[in-house]
């Protein structure tokens, strides 16, 4: 259903991918933001169990992926360009495909734990499980979203100009 027709909360379709796009652009700059803060603060903790280029390295590359699925996606928005939204939209299914893996580890783990009555394995599995399904939720919300809003502006753009619509016989 959430691919079909997502909910908007009473806002409109375009209204809330430019929240989704404006949220996946501020976590792009965070990532990046934390490729210098995070290794200076080990650096000052002289936290010898991270390295910092690794940690760098991590956080930077993170920034650099997400930003031009961001940009696209402010580009798509900004000036009504249906077909650049699209690779936002893949970058959103491409985290939900990463995220089932996680999500498999620690469904086994929480399954195990109440077969076997461990607490222990259960308690610390439910948190990061449902910390998976809310970000999965919230992927596929915005990769329906998007592709909703691409599907309107090229609507949008063929009943602006009819005679691009080809004549069926």
């Amino acid at each position: 259903w959430w691919l079909v027709c997502p909910p908007t909360f009473g806002a409109t379709h375009k209204k809330v991918a430019k929240w989704h796009v404006t949220i996946l652009v501020l976590v792009a700059i965070s990532f990046l933001w934390l490729s210098r803060s995070v290794p200076n603060y080990l650096e000052e903790r002289n936290d010898k169990e991270y390295s910092r280029e690794v940690v760098e390295k991590v956080f930077i590359t993170v920034g650099y992926i997400a930003l031009p699925f961001a940009l696209s996606g402010v580009i798509s928005l900004r000036f009504t360009r249906p077909n650049f939204i699209v690779p936002t939209a893949v970058f959103y299914s491409m985290l939900m495909m990463f995220a089932v893996v996680p999500f498999m580890c620690f469904a086994t783990l929480a399954v195990g734990g109440i077969l076997v009555s461990d607490l222990e394995a259960l308690s610390g599995a439910i948190i990061p499980l449902a910390v998976i399904v809310l970000l999965f939720a919230y992927l596929l919300h915005g990769y329906g979203t998007m592709m909703r809003v691409r599907n309107d502006m090229r609507d949008d753009h063929l009943d602006a100009n009819p005679h691009l619509i080809p004549d069926s016989e």
